[in-house]
């Protein structure tokens, strides 16, 4: 017997027809997080008793707002904290979980300190959240150098808990001195 019809347990791919590129994927609350280029999208099961199947999905906009780099995109706790063009942002679910909304979390807060970083230095912004101090670092060049594109001499750290923002400057690299391209956090590793 041949179906050649679309069935619940089919694959497949799902076009969002109005996103540009995606940049990343990202899980959350039983839905699937679509950063692309123009926006973010949604993308979760049909109704709440039978789940996602490749015939029982909806897709729903989320924000015009796009990440500036996927690198920005730190996953806090099961939900997503990203750079944007005109802020940092929390991806978080409306109130009786009826979607996803999306926050300024530096307004009135560091909004012109975070308005100053050039939108290069933006482009080449990494981050990671720390679980155990419920810090995110993120690092980003003041410029980008000649010697390594990604080199950072600049980091923001927001701590969660206390809602504040920490900037650092280090020297910058030149052609002889190491420099940071990327942080990571080893598990089981604690430090003081």
């Amino acid at each position: 017997e041949n179906i050649s019809d679309l069935i619940d347990t089919d694959g497949g791919e799902i076009q969002i027809s109005e996103a540009g590129a995606i940049e990343h994927l990202f899980p959350m609350l039983g839905s699937l997080i679509v950063f692309a280029a123009n926006g973010i999208w949604s993308i979760q099961g049909g109704s709440q008793t039978e789940g996602f199947s490749a015939t029982n999905y909806s897709i729903t906009a989320v924000a015009s707002i796009n990440a500036v780099n996927f690198r920005t995109i730190i996953s806090v706790e099961g939900s997503p904290v990203f750079w944007g063009d005109n802020g940092i942002y929390a991806l978080q679910p409306r109130q009786n979980y009826a979607g996803f909304e999306v926050q300024n979390i530096i307004d009135k807060k560091i909004q012109s300190f975070y308005d100053s970083i050039p939108a290069l230095s933006k482009a080449h912004a990494t981050g990671i959240y720390d679980r155990v101090r419920k810090t995110i670092i993120w690092m980003y060049p003041s410029e980008v150098f000649n010697i390594n594109p990604y080199a950072c001499n600049k980091l923001l750290h927001l701590d969660t808990v206390l809602g504040a923002y920490y900037p650092y400057t280090i020297p910058s690299p030149d052609s002889g001195t190491p420099f940071i391209c990327d942080v990571f956090i080893i598990r089981g590793l604690v430090t003081s």
